[in-house]
Formats: structure tokens, C-alpha cells, sequence
């Protein structure tokens, strides 16, 4: 029997965790996972059994860059995972994964979200891997640009660093330095063949969110026997849901309930 992946890692920047990320977090831990949460400052309402990590050890405080359209610290999480990569801390995985099954062990640990493109919501790398090292490029430059842009874009950021206006990394569009990066540097590795099918990690694609929130369906309506995690995408939950509680009996509100946080508590 393969054994399970010891540590789990995930980065939280606020005050407070939600409700949903407490509830991923929560649901490592009754897998049988170890997890481990990376933070500047210690949020509220971390579950019990969850230790806290100093993330300042790994990146400065100021390190922290965010989305110029948004302000989300997102971005930040796209380069600190590498980190945590490098280090040999174990998986990483973001706060809104909600784990339904253990992760066997692996030295290799992503999958695809599309039909051609990876996600890093769920990632483990080995620490001298060339997919790694190419990925930390990221992390070194703040003016990184990107390979996988355009080629009239890569012309005017070369240009721009050129005379000395770099353009910063924060202008970047969402998604860019994520899953686009990882499908890149995968790809450049030769190790995209570890990566494992669509509905292991990624069954609920972001723009069908709304199945999590649907009533008339339950979660096994939404997973398949392979499922290990599902990607909850809070992002465009916080969309669709808006101001309105969770749907009592939906998928989403079956999760909360298995961590023993119940959708209206």
C-alpha cells in the first residue's frame, strides 16, 4: 500500500480564515495528513490540529506582491509555493482544496484542469527538479517575463526592461503566473506525464462553480471514483454566491458538514 503524502503545506495572508478554507484545511487533517499553515500573521479561527508556520522564514514580509487589477495576494501564492517546494517542506496546496480522499506519496504531485492545461492548486516537485528550477526564475525577478506571452508582448516587456521601465510583475493578468506557468515549465521539464487526469484534483472546472452550489445535486453527483481533491475555486464562489448563504443541501454545503462546519453555523 502506497503510503500517504506526511506534511501538507498551505499559505494564508489576512486576518481570518473563511469558512471554506478553514473547512479544506480541516479536511486534510481527517484524511490522515499532517498540514502545515504558512502565514505572515496568525489568522483566526485556525482549526485545531493545524500548526502555524512563520512564512517570513521563506520570503520576507515585503516580498509580498499582489495583483495591480485587484489587490488579490494570489499572485504572491503562485511564487511562495515554490518555495516551499524548494525547501523539501512536502505538497502544497491552496486554501480552498478540500480533500476527499489521502494523497498517496509521490515525487511528483499536479494535474490538469483542462484538457490541456495544469493547475498548481495541488503541486509537489522534487527539490532539484528541473521543472523547479526553471519555475523559481519567477521568484528571483520581480520584472520576470514570461516565455508563454505573445510574442509582440515579450518584444515590449524586453524592450521596456531594456531602458531600464521594466514592467512589473503585478501587471500580470490572473492565472498567468499559475497554471499557465505550470503548463509551461512542465512542458519544458518533459514531466507533464505525472500529471494526473482532470478529475482527480480538478473535477469542478471555475467557471462551473455553480454545480458545487446546486441543491438538486450531491457531491457524488460532481466527483468520480478517482476524485482525490476538489478545487472549490472561492474566487468564483464569492461570484455566483454573492450575498446569499450557501444552499442548504448542496454539494458545497455537504463539504462543510463532513469537516463538521455546517453551511449555516
Amino acid at each position: 500500500m502506497t503510503p500517504l503524502e506526511p506534511v501538507v503545506n498551505a499559505l494564508w495572508i489576512g486576518r481570518a480564515l473563511g469558512k471554506i478554507h478553514a473547512a479544506c484545511l480541516r479536511s486534510f487533517l481527517l484524511a490522515g495528513h499532517r498540514v502545515r499553515l504558512h502565514c505572515y500573521d496568525v489568522p483566526d479561527n485556525v482549526p485545531e490540529g493545524v500548526e502555524v508556520f512563520d512564512a517570513s522564514r521563506l520570503m520576507p514580509r515585503e516580498r509580498i506582491v499582489t495583483y495591480r487589477s485587484n489587490g488579490s495576494p494570489s499572485l504572491f501564492s503562485n511564487l511562495y509555493r515554490l518555495k516551499i517546494l524548494e525547501a523539501g517542506m512536502g505538497l502544497y496546496v491552496d486554501c480552498d482544496v478540500y480533500c476527499l480522499k489521502p494523497i498517496p506519496q509521490a515525487a511528483y504531485i499536479f494535474g490538469y484542469q483542462t484538457d490541456t492545461e495544469l493547475n498548481g492548486a495541488v503541486l509537489k516537485l522534487p527539490s532539484d527538479s528541473d521543472m523547479l528550477c526553471e519555475a523559481l526564475k519567477m521568484v528571483d525577478d520581480p520584472y520576470f517575463i514570461a516565455p508563454w506571452l505573445g510574442e509582440r508582448k515579450r518584444r515590449r516587456y524586453h524592450w521596456r526592461k531594456a531602458i531600464g521601465l521594466p514592467i512589473d510583475i503585478s501587471h500580470y493578468g490572473w492565472g498567468m503566473l499559475g497554471p499557465c506557468a505550470m503548463t509551461y515549465f512542465a512542458g519544458r521539464a518533459s514531466v507533464i506525464d505525472h500529471a494526473s487526469a482532470i478529475d482527480v484534483f480538478y473535477p469542478v472546472h471555475y467557471a462551473q462553480v455553480s454545480l458545487l452550489l446546486d441543491p438538486g445535486l450531491s457531491l457524488a453527483d460532481i466527483v468520480t471514483p478517482r476524485t482525490l481533491c476538489i478545487h472549490l475555486c472561492d474566487n468564483s464562489l464569492k461570484e455566483r454566491l454573492g450575498n446569499r448563504p450557501i444552499p442548504a443541501g448542496s454539494p458545497l454545503s455537504q463539504l462543510l458538514e463532513l469537516s463538521n462546519l455546517p453551511a449555516g453555523g
